[in-house]
């Protein structure tokens, strides 16, 4: 990589965006570290941005933009990073994306990119063959970015349908699956977006081969991304096959939830994975109930809310019982009785 003094703005957006960050930082009079003080990121960080070595998120842009008093000098050159940074057979459907009116997603195995938190994204694709952490950053910026299209004065509407197995599925680890889909609640308040689950218990086959994306726009034909293996999708225009592709959305959108119910369901499938964390790392204890003829195999712990887990210690990654404070206060009562038999 050259010198900054070297760069070429020319070579790439990224090494256009260092040469302008350096010049405008040393028009403020402004070293490396001092903006780095200003912007909150370190001096490495901007030391690598000038060279073309890193590329910027928005957010960084943002704050150098605000910093140096640029009018958003930085900022409006950041979507050409984005657009760069995009492989080029995807690069087509993000134009098509961003004129969008309304947008229609099935997936049945992942959350929708539109609609997936920084962390979930991340770990899509750390988990791609020979991952390079440079380049997993630059995914992440680029579909964070493709987000800020519900950013718009007039948003497009987001009719998204998700396989369950796509909510139960866990992308990275518990807390980053639990945090997605507390995003997902939280679309409860957006008008503009509608997210629907298709249960297990659904009969529908017609979205078995794959998930596929949907664009419609004023005055130009509909168009469609149809995900492949590996993520090289196409775009597909024709109107007999956009036509295809509709008709096999509206099928699999007629067995899913309804939204409210859809909510619900994400609702219970995140609190059932923070029990499980909860009672992974709970204290574990005998009980006082434990012995006699059934062996020395109860356990119990405390969780939050006055809650008490109970299990089989013989059996310690087997199920697991909860009980409210007042159902525990009449189990215990029951056993002292002698209400559940020897």
């Amino acid at each position: 990589m050259p010198h900054p003094s070297e760069l070429n703005p020319a070579e790439s957006p990224r090494a256009l965006f260092g040469y302008e960050l350096r010049k405008h930082r040393k028009a403020a009079g402004l070293s490396q570290e001092q903006l780095a003080a200003r912007v909150q990121y370190t001096a490495a960080m901007i030391s690598s941005v000038e060279t073309a070595k890193r590329t910027p998120s928005r957010d960084f842009a943002q704050r150098c933009d605000d910093a140096l008093d640029l009018d958003g000098a930085l900022v409006r050159l950041w979507p050409f990073i984005h657009h760069s940074a995009t492989p080029p057979w995807f690069r087509p459907w993000l134009d098509i994306e961003r004129e969008a009116s309304a947008l229609r997603a099935w997936e049945p195995l992942v959350i929708p990119g539109l609609l997936q938190t920084e962390a979930y994204a991340r770990a899509i694709f750390r988990g791609e063959p020979r991952p390079v952490l440079e380049r997993v950053e630059e995914q992440v910026a680029a579909r964070m970015e493709r987000q800020t299209i519900f950013e718009r004065p007039e948003p497009p509407m987001f009719w998204a349908v998700v396989d369950e197995g796509a909510l139960h599925r866990v992308i990275g680890d518990a807390r980053v699956m639990i945090d997605q889909l507390r995003r997902l609640e939280d679309l409860e308040t957006v008008s503009n977006v509608i997210v629907q689950v298709l249960p297990f218990l659904a009969r529908s086959t017609a979205g078995l081969e794959g998930g596929f994306l949907m664009a419609q726009a004023p005055g130009v034909p509909d168009s469609v991304y149809v995900e492949a293996v590996g993520g090289h999708g196409q775009v597909v225009e024709r109107a007999s096959e956009v036509h295809e592709l509709l008709t096999r959305y509206e099928m699999i959108r007629a067995e899913a939830l309804p939204q409210q119910a859809s909510l619900e369901r994400i609702r219970e499938i995140r609190e059932h994975m923070e029990l499980n964390e909860e009672l992974a790392v709970a204290r574990w204890a005998k009980s006082s109930f434990s012995g006699g003829s059934g062996g020395n195999c109860v356990e119990v712990a405390p969780l939050a809310g006055g809650r008490i887990g109970i299990r089989d210690s013989k059996r310690p990654t087997g199920p697991a019982l909860v009980f409210t404070p007042g159902e525990w206060a009449d189990f215990a009562n029951g056993i002292k009785a002698g209400e559940f038999g020897a």
